[in-house]
């Protein structure tokens, strides 16, 4: 099992710029809570350092649960911990079926 992020900004300044991956349960029972998330777990996370405009930088994440439930949904989350520069991410997960 591996998780990659392609990161990278819009601006000259270098960013460390993290990278969460996580699982929920989402609410869908007709009402008003539709959407809600719970039980979150984290399934991978990893960091960029010296990120900027000028680089695509390649993040491959530390796996933190591989096992992932039918019915789950699976959300990506980053943050730039520098400033509020843009974020351009692209993820890749591979998966195999038990």
């Amino acid at each position: 099992d591996s998780v990659k992020f392609m990161v990278s900004t819009t601006t000259d300044t270098d960013c460390t710029i993290n990278v969460h991956l996580y699982s929920f349960d989402m609410t869908n029972a007709g009402g008003t809570s539709d959407g809600n998330l719970t039980n979150g777990t984290l399934l991978a996370n990893g960091q960029a350092t010296g990120v900027d405009r000028n680089v695509i930088k390649t993040v491959t994440c530390s796996i933190d649960s591989a096992n992932v439930t039918a019915g789950k949904v699976i959300a990506c989350f980053v943050e730039n911990e520098t400033n509020t520069d843009s974020i351009m991410l692209q993820t890749q997960v591979l998966y195999h079926f038990d």
